[in-house]
C-alpha cells in the first residue's frame, strides 16, 4: 500500500509540473504524462527489490546492476 501511495502521489506531483511547464509542447506534455506513471512504477520497484536484497548477494547485485547492464 505504502509503495502504491507514493507511485500515485509521485505521478500527481510530477503530471501538475509538466502540465505547468511553458518549454514543453502540447504533444510533449502528453507524452511525458502518459510517461511519467511507468517512470514512478519502475522506480519504486527498484527500491523495492533493493530493500529485499541482502547486501552479500552478489549475484542479484550483478543481475540488476546498471553498471554491469553497461559492460553487456
Amino acid at each position: 500500500r505504502t509503495m502504491f501511495r507514493h507511485i500515485v502521489f509521485g505521478a500527481v506531483k510530477d503530471t501538475g509540473r509538466i502540465v505547468l511547464d511553458k518549454d514543453f509542447s502540447v504533444k510533449r506534455k502528453l507524452y511525458w504524462i502518459l510517461a511519467n506513471p511507468f517512470y514512478h512504477i519502475e522506480k519504486w520497484r527498484g527500491v523495492r527489490l533493493a530493500t529485499k536484497t541482502h547486501i552479500n548477494d552478489h549475484e542479484t547485485h550483478n543481475l540488476n546492476s546498471l553498471e554491469n547492464l553497461r559492460k553487456r
